[in-house]
């Protein structure tokens, strides 16, 4: 929770950092850069009535996990205050759960007294989004919202066994059995333009992400990603030629 207490802060702070209008008449269309955006990640969970008692009991026993996406941008300004985006980015996304208590009929040193579940879905996504500029004082700020297009590359759930001895053991599952290849996505936020040298334009930009089609191919459990987070782009501005007298 503290974890989480910290993140949301973060986000609160950002919209507030004041910096000056930037101009871009000097610089060409398009930008390249990269991004990279640490999130927490979790899943809806859409049962059937029939099956709606796993949905109680996942909830109760599933929370937030660290995710994060890193990849290329490609930025092309379609008018002075809008600009459309896309590229291609890697995202590990998923869920955890807390330590559970593991009860044995004969207690052994040599059993785990604990395990830590953490399921992580790792996908190659294609966003597209546009950028809107707003005017709010001296600030150069901008709304943010867009689809995508995300290609499940592994699924991986991970088991952590604590020992009486403090040793820890991992084991690994990578089936993705049921599990759909192809989902579609959304994002909406809020960012402001930095600049951080001549040439170059830092974006910081708290946002959230939902799949608005299941991960599952099981119409009556569907699991829908979500994340919050703060994505940080760092773009290379290249200058327009200028005409000699």
């Amino acid at each position: 929770m503290r974890n989480t207490a910290c993140l949301i802060f973060i986000l609160l702070l950002i919209p507030g950092l004041s910096v000056s209008q930037l101009s871009d008449t000097l610089y060409r269309r398009l930008s390249i850069g990269i991004s990279y955006e640490a999130n927490l990640s979790g899943r809806q969970l859409n049962y059937s009535l029939s099956n709606q008692w796993v949905a109680d009991l996942r909830n109760e026993n599933e929370m937030l996990k660290y995710g994060y996406t890193a990849g290329l941008v490609f930025r092309y300004r379609l008018h002075p205050k809008l600009n459309l985006e896309t590229g291609l980015r890697f995202a590990d996304r998923g869920y955890t759960s807390p330590k559970e208590t593991l009860v044995w009929e004969s207690p052994d040193p040599k059993f785990p007294s604990k395990v830590k579940t953490t399921v992580s879905m790792n996908y190659v996504e294609i966003p597209v989004r546009f950028n809107y500029k707003l005017k709010v004082g001296k600030l150069d700020i901008y709304a943010m919202g867009g689809l995508s297009l995300n290609f499940l590359t592994n699924k991986v759930t991970r088991f952590k066994m604590y020992y009486e001895n403090v040793n820890k053991d991992i084991n690994k599952d990578k089936t993705d059995y049921g599990f759909e290849e192809r989902t579609y996505s959304f994002s909406l936020g809020i960012g402001i333009n930095i600049p951080f040298a001549k040439r170059l334009l830092l974006n910081v930009e708290p946002v959230y992400s939902q799949n608005f089609t299941s991960i599952v191919a099981d119409k009556n459990a569907r699991e829908y990603l979500y994340s919050i987070g703060v994505n940080t782009k760092l773009f290379l501005r290249m200058k327009k030629k200028t005409k000699k007298a």
